[in-house]
């Protein structure tokens, strides 16, 4: 590795630069994500693809909360740098999420216009 400030090259364990006394640690960046990690971050998302799915149709509500909450995970997610198929993967599980939505709200609005059908034709009678 190399010194930013004076370019000598130092130690990949070093803290502060011998030359120059400059401290080696950057601010403010993302570590590499060992595989373990991955692994159980990507696990933890995929966990909650398919209830969300199941409770678009069925719930339709709580499926958009475990969706919003699946989403939520899959943003914080993409803040760590994963290998390329963890990439993929969470790009997948984002899609699936977003169907997850999708679907509940389609059967919330067929459920509200379903209810309006009938309020009209029970005061029609």
């Amino acid at each position: 590795m190399f010194c930013e400030k004076c370019g000598k090259e130092i130690m990949d364990e070093a803290v502060i630069c011998p030359n120059c006394g400059c401290s080696t640690t950057k601010k403010n960046t993302i570590t590499n994500t060992s595989s373990s990690q991955e692994y159980a971050t990507l696990s933890n998302i995929n966990n909650l693809t398919t209830p969300a799915l199941i409770l678009a149709f069925l719930v339709p509500l709580i499926g958009i909360v475990i969706a919003g909450i699946g989403l939520s995970k899959v943003s914080s997610a993409k803040m760590l740098q994963l290998s390329a198929k963890g990439s993929l993967e969470l790009d997948n599980y984002k899609s699936k999420f977003t169907t997850s939505i999708i679907i509940a709200s389609v059967i919330l609005g067929l459920s509200f216009v379903s209810v309006i059908i009938v309020s009209i034709v029970a005061f029609a009678l």
